[in-house]
């Protein structure tokens, strides 16, 4: 996993370079002459304080415009992981529609129907946020490589809730209207404890990767606004559409 550690001030530019370079140089050449040096000494001294002026002038630079591109890089990267975590809000914010409204029934593993909202297409690119490690908010990059996680099993314990749910009507389990527009499926005992996990597991992974999700974006913002100076985030809008 590759890291940058900063060892030039990456903001200095080439006027700065030349400045410092040439008050060594001027500086050298004074204390040269109080010193009386020889002048062929002086000469070959100041022709070899010359070249490393030159190369030291180049390695900054170089070393300069490399912290800024790594630095924009690392930027850029923090602002798309801002954006996945938007998208990925509001698919999660879409889903507790359904959810909550079955959250205290008695017989919510029958009343929840299949929890239809397709994924975003993005997600989190963990290697591309490694440079965080590198800075005050290492924590931030563990959170997020946590929620990563924590969102694909939100997933799967859907999918698979939903999965059961679908082989229970196929199998010939009555569904059938009970009030009010509600549904609810009616099963066999063995039938009802399965169904009752896979339900129970979804609310128990749902509802943790809901609050790490919104804990995560204060996180990201601050880290953004406090190692890249100037730069904006994006606002989190929650899309309040039904699932």
């Amino acid at each position: 996993m590759k890291t940058f550690r900063r060892t030039f001030p990456e903001d200095l530019s080439h006027s700065q370079c030349v400045a410092i370079l040439s008050t060594s140089l001027l500086l050298f050449l004074l204390l040269s002459g109080l010193l009386k040096v020889d002048s062929e000494f002086l000469q070959l001294s100041g022709t070899l304080f010359g070249a490393f002026l030159g190369a030291t002038s180049a390695f900054l630079l170089q070393s300069g415009k490399e912290l800024r591109h790594e630095k924009k890089k690392n930027c850029s990267s923090a602002r798309r992981a801002l954006f996945v975590l938007a998208n990925q809000i509001n698919f999660l914010h879409n889903l507790k529609i359904p959810i909550d409204e079955n959250r205290d029934s008695p017989n919510r593993f029958s009343t929840l129907e299949i929890l239809r909202s397709k994924p975003p297409a993005l997600s989190l690119d963990i290697e591309s946020l490694s440079y965080i490690l590198e800075t005050r908010d290492s924590q931030t990059l563990n959170d997020l490589t946590r929620f990563d996680r924590n969102f694909e099993n939100t997933l799967s314990a859907i999918s698979e809730r939903n999965e059961i749910f679908l082989e229970l009507i196929r199998s010939g389990s009555n569904y059938k209207e009970v009030k009010d527009g509600k549904f609810e499926l009616k099963n066999s005992p063995a039938e009802e404890v399965v169904l009752r996990a896979a339900t129970d597991a979804v609310y128990v992974i749902f509802d943790q990767t809901l609050k790490d999700s919104l804990e995560l974006v204060d996180s990201l913002r601050s880290h953004i606004k406090r190692t890249f100076p100037g730069e904006t985030s994006i606002e989190i809008r929650i899309n309040e559409g039904n699932c």
